[in-house]
């Protein structure tokens, strides 16, 4: 700029006046054209390329929208893939639209963006291979979702995946975008400046060249050419604030100053432009990385909504697996009570098919048991409750009736609305068939199907309260099979269970009214009922006279004794009964019961096959019997039993052979009582246990010092019970009462019945060859008087045969020819498997000569010695052997 200040340069500008204003004229109007050039090519370049951006935004949220629809129809469990197809192409079709709105496809299948009416194409191949693939995918996708529904899951990842890269590249071709109209804009910009600064250089020339020629407008010019050095330095340096003076009497300063000016002002807003266009780019990135962000948490709920979706359908089939596969019955209805799904356990108790069932009514099965009253509770209790169970009775399309236990929940929407009602019932037929059972078990008697116990107490007590209002009589027979043990001992209980079945259809027989002989104003009614074992018990209510009471009862016993075929054995039973009679013998079914029972045990011992009505004597008799019962267990601990012994006499030698150990109770207040008297008792107590043990031991001992004291070799026999004979531990005691006495086993024989051993005959034949194995013998006692067998006589690992003594009785008297013959045939069965025999009972010479004869081996009764106690025995023996006792030490 120092050229400006030259003085013969102004000298100079003083010649060319015109040629000033000539080159400021043209000066001013091309930096006028320039900027205004400059201006509007900015301003149209600005709304083009924000078209362009506006377009691909729009792209991205449509793009957007229309993968979410794909997705919602691949998902969408009420669509089919005949409906989602077109649909889908008509989405696609509208992405293919969108894509020519922004450029064009070229032949080899790149899209090329033009822009702002330049040469410059953007490469879009990325961009463009994603579309195309996402469209193909897509393509794909909607093919294989038409055949293969159930695929949509991986179909739907297949999609995200996609739809992830093309809103990648959309999103990189936006910032390409973006930053090629900035460099663009840059370059526009600097051109300008460029063009304006030469024009202003060349302006400033002409302008000294013209000073010359006016010395004083050199002056002005002067002035005004060093403000506007200092603001084209400003403005070299970027200070848009600065201000170039225009003076008045200057007008081609003034208009060089205003063309400056303006200059400056279409710089400032360039940077203006140009800062609102970063904000643009910096708003639509910030934009795009929301809408990236806002797709990509969309995905993923998508994704998670789908998972949530799979899920439930499993959960679903889960659950409608369980539904049908459960054995209950399950049924659904809608809020008006109208069936909509139910599962096949109801269709198959129920009997009806699905299509019969949904749509219906519930009541349309309804049974008909119960009252308009028993539904109307229901539906009130589910009103109020929401729940409600029961039994409840319901009919089969076959028309049988069933019973159910139901249960029904009520169903609310978040309104609290009933929208269903669930029903789960079992059909419990079964359970009502087996509580029949229990309770036909609880009150009846497996065996024989008559009234147990507990059944017959309630109909007696019933009549007894009836009696007792018509002033009427009851009686209760007590009854007991006689020697039934024994047959069912023998025979097995299998034809025990037989005998009692046959008598219990008797019993029943001869109580039909038909049959019976009694005074037609005398009609009464009966129970009969099995108490257990072999006892029975009928009640006889109603009666206005018992004069004909006896009448019945022998009619039962001539009933209950007419033969009965057991095991291809002509088998007959004798029965005792009992009678006691309200209100006579008492007003209870207790005391009642008890009397006849006494009563029956009275009968037994008179003989068997008897009957006897009670009486007060009785009752005092059975008192005793308690008494007794009581005082024997004191007796078995204080030691009041002791043993007595009788002799057992060879019939070759005369000498003594063996002897019987037998019982005795000592009773402190009533003396010596018999083995008849308590033995039963302590059978039935199983105090015979304790006390056959203590036998055993006194026993083996007694004879243990007999042998020693008199140098003998005699053998003692012990009676063992059937009950001893069960117990399990009889072996073991047998070795300790052996041990501690030191008896050898040899000189030990157990004394059993047949009763004792025919129950279980494999058991018995092997508890005997147990014990027979240490040398202990076996005698088999009161033979003849059971219902023996041959066959398993042989088997039995016994030694001697011993005869009752009902044979030997009357052996000797002139017309018992067949008790000699049953003898004679028994004593040669005994030597025919080698078995001793030995005759009890034997009390006069005759009887003895005969049996001798016979051939019996041994005798033993009162011919010889009565039952002695051990002392008076010992000396017995003494004097018997003709040898002094040694002495012990």
């Amino acid at each position: 700029m120092n050229f400006l200040k030259n003085a013969s340069l102004k000298r100079r500008l003083q010649f060319f006046p015109a040629s000033l204003i000539a080159a400021s004229s043209l000066l001013i109007g091309l930096l006028i054209y320039v900027i205004l050039n400059y201006s509007s090519l900015f301003d149209h370049l600005h709304q083009e390329d924000m078209q362009v951006l506006t377009k691909i935004s729009n792209i991205s949220s449509e793009f957007e929208q229309t993968h979410s629809k794909l997705l919602t129809l691949f998902d969408s469990s009420s669509t089919t893939p005949e409906l989602a197809y077109p649909e889908a192409t008509i989405h696609l079709d509208k992405i293919h639209s969108l894509i020519n709105q922004i450029g064009k496809i070229s032949s080899d299948g790149h899209l090329e963006l033009e822009l702002h009416h330049t040469d410059h194409v953007i490469n879009t191949n990325e961009l463009t291979n994603a579309l195309n693939d996402y469209l193909l995918t897509s393509t794909i996708a909607m093919e294989r979702y038409f055949y293969d529904p159930a695929s949509s899951h991986q179909i739907i990842q297949d999609q995200v995946k996609k739809s992830a890269e093309v809103n990648h590249f959309l999103t990189a071709l936006t910032s390409s975008i973006v930053q090629q109209i900035e460099n663009e804009m840059r370059a526009t910009a600097d051109e300008t400046i460029i063009t304006s600064v030469l024009l202003v250089i060349l302006g400033l020339a002409l302008v000294v060249i013209t000073i010359k020629a006016n010395t004083g407008v050199a002056r002005r010019v002067d002035n005004s050419l060093s403000a506007i050095r200092k603001s084209l330095l400003g403005l070299a340096k970027g200070e848009l604030s600065v201000h170039i003076p225009a003076k008045d009497d200057t007008p081609e300063i003034k208009e060089m100053a205003t063309a400056l000016n303006t200059y400056k002002q279409t710089q400032v807003a360039l940077n203006n432009t140009l800062t609102e266009l970063s904000e643009i780019k910096s708003d639509l990135e910030l934009r795009v990385e929301q809408r990236t962000s806002q797709l990509q948490d969309t995905n993923q709920k998508l994704i998670q909504e789908i998972s949530q979706n799979l899920m439930s359908q499993e959960q679903l089939k889960i659950y409608q697996k369980a539904l049908h596969s459960t054995s209950e019955a399950v049924i659904i209805t809608s809020a008006k009570n109208r069936i909509i799904e139910v599962n096949d356990a109801y269709c198959g108790i129920t009997g009806y098919d699905r299509d019969e069932i949904i749509g219906a009514n519930p009541s349309k099965f309804k049974s008909g048991q119960h009252p308009a009253e028993f539904y109307q509770q229901m539906w009130e209790e589910l009103d109020q409750t929401g729940y409600w169970k029961g039994e409840i009775w319901d009919r089969r399309k076959n028309g049988e009736l069933y019973p159910k236990w139901l249960t029904i929940n009520t169903v609310v929407n978040e309104q609290d609305l009933i929208t269903n009602y669930v029903g789960v019932f079992t059909d419990i037929s079964d359970l009502k068939s087996k509580e029949a059972e229990l309770e036909k078990l609880a009150h009846f008697d497996p065996l024989t199907h008559l009234p147990n116990r507990m059944l017959c107490r309630e109909r007696v007590e019933q009549k007894l309260l009836s009696a007792k209002r018509k002033n009427n009589k009851v009686a209760l027979l007590f009854i007991d099979l006689d020697r039934f043990k024994l047959i069912n001992d023998s025979l097995g209980h299998a034809a025990g269970d037989q005998l009692l079945k046959t008598v219990a259809e008797r019993l029943e027989a001869s109580l039909r009214a038909e049959d019976l002989m009694y005074p037609l104003n005398s009609h009464f009614s009966h129970t009969i009922a099995r108490l257990g074992g072999d006892e029975f018990i009928i009640s006889l209510s109603d009666l206005n006279s018992v004069d004909y009471i006896a009448d019945i009862v022998e009619r039962i016993q001539e009933t209950i004794r007419k033969p009965i075929n057991l095991c291809d054995r002509e088998v007959s039973v004798d029965s005792s009964i009992g009678v006691a009679i309200y209100p006579n013998d008492g007003s209870s079914y207790e005391t009642l019961s008890n009397h006849a029972d006494t009563a029956m045990y009275r009968a037994k011992e008179a003989g068997r096959g008897q009957f006897a009505l009670f009486t007060e004597e009785m009752n005092q008799q059975a008192h005793q019997r308690l008494q007794l019962e009581i005082e024997m267990k004191t007796s078995i601990k204080e030691k009041h039993f002791e043993l007595y012994y009788q002799p057992k006499i060879c019939t070759t030698s005369h000498n003594i052979h063996s002897f019987e150990s037998l019982i005795r109770w000592n009773h402190p207040q009533l003396g010596l009582i018999s083995p008849d008297d308590f033995i039963e008792i302590a059978e039935e107590t199983g105090m015979i246990i304790q006390l056959g043990e203590w036998i055993l031991e006194e026993a083996c001992r007694v004879c243990l010092d007999l042998n020693h004291k008199f140098n003998t070799k005699l053998r003692v026999a012990v009676n063992i019970s059937t009950r001893q004979f069960q117990d399990p531990k009889l072996q073991e005691k047998i070795a300790k009462a052996l041990n501690k006495s030191g008896l050898t086993a040899e000189h030990l024989e157990l004394e059993i019945t047949e009763s004792a051993i025919f129950g279980d005959i494999e058991e018995a034949i092997s508890i005997i060859r147990q014990i027979s194995s240490t040398g202990v013998r076996f005698a088999l006692d009161d033979f003849g008087t059971g219902y023996s067998s041959l066959n398993y006589l042989k088997q039995l690992p016994v030694n001697t045969l011993k005869l009752d003594r009902s044979f030997i009785a009357q052996l000797d008297q002139a017309d018992t020819e067949d008790d000699r013959k049953i003898v004679e045939t028994m004593i040669l069965l005994g030597k025919q498997f080698r078995m001793q025999t030995v005759a009890e009972g034997v009390e006069n010479p005759d009887q003895e000569s005969i049996l001798s004869n016979l051939g019996c081996d041994l005798l033993q009764g009162y011919l010889y010695s009565k039952p002695l106690p051990e002392k008076v025995f010992h000396d017995y023996l003494g004097n018997t052997l003709n040898t002094k006792p040694q002495k012990t030490a």
